[in-house]
């Protein structure tokens, strides 16, 4: 059995470890070992990094493994497969102008901030300024594709991954793109990056640099039992596939103190040009490394982007009926019947209308669950009942073609809309905190909600729902002009139950302030659907990311869904068990009521003037194609 050699480490940050040592002070005992660093983030914490690494790599085999070029789902190959919802024979030149919806960019790094403006770096978006390790392949899920790394190297059990990078690879300033930079950027995301960048160093053990084109990172297992042994996170190294990185010499300065205004190198076929407070200008880059790559055939196409910044998306549509904008994207189209029939188009665009067959996410009302207010299951049940009573008035004001979310997986064989068979109710009955009911009470008129909220301790007095002589009071946060529109219907309806609800309309960096604090009582919010989910419903909805700045809005901290989520992890390879999980989280979801599912439509629409193409099959491009991939009409 083939094992790795076992490397002498030493640190390559430069600061005080644990032990008290500056990294500079530290010799290095074999000099056969002077390209090769290991870097551990077993005691890793933010601002008191320890880079030095007890893990024993003698330990590690590398027999058995999966070696390719791509990851199709969670296992490697090297079959092609490229963007093929792209026309590889578009034409490259001209100018693309496209709308951005956005209050303020208070910074043009990404990576340690939350209002930016687009076009910099998007796992999703291979047109980006900043390149990744990885792209994302449209149209398939868990798909991703050579960009800086041509290679990959994965263990069978996600315990390790390794990247080759593109020896072509270069950033915009003409040097190589190396181990070092994807290492230093890692750091770099640990010491300064957003809360999630932070997160990723709780998944990662050890980090291996081999030489410049070679780095491999050592995974922290996700379980531990006599029966399964070590268990680790089957998407976790798709996750790392599509860090971005960045340049070592450019980031060794920057501190989280800097002005946020200061450009990233990049290495993207995009190069950022100029930003004002209205505009961000992009310009292809002539020279881009991969351009011949067959992945960037048929993208890129146009010689400069401009982003142009609107307050409301109103004021963006007003300036596309003025030809300074492009193309629109509209997912809703009573929305469009309003525009259509306001606006002379005097055929000069052209209209797609596009049939919605993919995951609708979730969109809703979200209860901060940590509050004592809502604590209590009984008040999120009863408010969620009225705006169910309610319903068909609420289509008044978003249309007949709306329809309800009724499941966090809808457009997924993973929705549980159905009664619950008999596998499920058992995995229900076997979770760690045993449920005393496995339905939502049916309070199907005004006199059974009142009767649950008096079960509470609230009755209604004087038309004033009230506890201890103490009126229900609540604000909703929303942050678009259409999210207001909702919450303050809905704040109708809560009046007519003798309950206060404040309708406040924010901008989104106090919106995302508010979030990352848990400082809201409800707010309007949303959550991409996906065909294959994974981790990213630990993030969600589990107890870890419950805090500040996690990405579980709700706050939620349920022994039972923190233990459904693992349950996916652990069996993601098992078709029938990792749906029965999934079916299971969204019952307990559903069940504990911490989300008011809002409407989505089944129909969308896409408009461009006419000098603009856009590639085919064009219900594709809605959702899976990126704006960039679209070509200025050379007639």
């Amino acid at each position: 059995m083939r094992k790795i050699k076992k490397y002498i480490t030493y640190s390559i940050i430069i600061g005080i470890t644990n032990s008290g040592v500056k990294a500079s002070e530290i010799k290095k005992k074999n000099s056969s070992v002077t390209q090769k660093t290991l870097m551990s983030l077993s005691d890793i914490k933010t601002g008191d990094l320890n880079f030095f690494s007890s893990l024993n790599l003698d330990s590690v085999s590398l027999d058995d493994f999966e070696e390719g070029t791509n990851f199709n789902g969670y296992h490697v190959n090297s079959d092609p497969h490229f963007h093929t919802l792209v026309n590889i024979k578009a034409p490259k030149g001209g100018i693309l102008r496209l709308s951005t919806v956005s209050p303020s960019v208070i910074s043009l790094n990404p990576f340690v901030s939350l209002n930016f403006p687009p076009g910099i770096f998007s796992v999703h978006e291979p047109n980006s300024a900043v390149a990744s390790l990885m792209m994302r392949c449209w149209r398939c899920a868990f798909h991703m594709i050579p960009y800086c790394s041509n290679k990959i190297r994965k263990a069978k059990d996600n315990s390790w991954i390794t990247f080759y990078l593109d020896p072509k690879a270069k950033f915009h300033d003409g040097t190589p793109i190396t181990a070092q930079d994807v290492l230093a950027t890692f750091e770099y995301f640990l010491r300064y990056g957003s809360f999630y960048r932070k997160k990723l160093g709780e998944k990662v053990k050890s980090i291996l640099v081999q030489d410049s084109q070679t780095i491999t990172f050592y995974m922290k297992p996700i379980k531990e039992s006599a029966q399964f042994g070590l268990g680790y996170e089957p998407d976790f190294p798709l996750v790392l596939a599509g860090l971005p990185i960045l340049s070592k010499a450019d980031i060794s300065w920057r501190n989280g103190n800097e002005d946020s205004m200061t450009p990233l190198t990049g290495s993207g076929p995009y190069r950022l040009c100029r930003h004002t407070d209205t505009i961000t200008i992009y310009e292809r880059v002539k020279d881009f490394w991969g351009k011949d790559l067959p992945q960037f055939q048929g993208i890129s196409n146009a010689d400069e982007i401009q982003y142009k910044r609107f307050i409301t998306k109103e004021s963006a549509f007003s300036a596309f009926l003025r030809k300074e904008i492009d193309l629109w994207k509209e997912d809703n189209p009573e929305q469009w019947d309003l525009y259509f029939y306001s606006a002379n188009f005097e055929n000069k665009i052209r209209i797609h209308t596009v049939n919605h067959k993919q995951p609708v996410g979730m969109k809703g009302f979200f209860f901060n669950a940590q509050l004592p207010l809502f604590k209590d299951i009984r008040l999120r049940q009863g408010i969620s009942a009225i705006f169910d009573l309610k319903f068909s008035d609420f289509r008044r004001i978003v249309g007949k073609r709306a329809r309800r979310i009724q499941s966090f997986f809808q457009g997924t064989p993973y929705a549980c809309l159905n009664a619950l068979t008999l596998q499920e109710q058992k995995a229900l009955l076997g979770l760690p905190v045993p449920i005393t009911q496995i339905a939502t009470p049916k309070l199907q008129n005004k006199r059974e909600i009142l009767n649950h909220f008096k079960r509470a301790g609230w009755s209604l007095k004087n038309q004033i729902l009230q506890k201890n002589n103490t009126p229900m009071r609540f604000v909703i946060i929303t942050k678009k002009k259409e999210e207001k529109v909702w919450a303050e219907r809905f704040s109708i309806y809560l009046k007519d139950f003798g309950i206060e609800a404040l309708v406040k309309e924010v901008d989104e960096t106090a919106y995302y302030q508010k979030i990352s604090k848990k400082d809201f009582d409800i707010i309007v919010a949303e959550r991409r659907g996906t065909l294959s989910p994974g981790a990213e419903q630990i993030s969600y909805w589990t107890s870890e990311h419950a805090g500040p700045q996690g990405k579980n809005y709700s706050g939620i901290q349920d022994p039972n869904i923190d233990f459904a989520c693992k349950q996916i992890m652990v069996f993601w390879n098992d078709q029938e068990k990792y749906t029965l999980w999934l079916r299971i989280l969204d019952h307990l979801l559903k069940l504990g009521c911490y989300v008011l599912p809002l409407h989505y439509y089944d129909t969308k629409i896409i408009a461009h003037w006419r000098r603009v193409e856009v590639p085919k099959p064009v219900d594709y491009f809605f959702n899976f194609s990126s704006e960039t991939s679209c070509w200025i009409s050379p007639k």
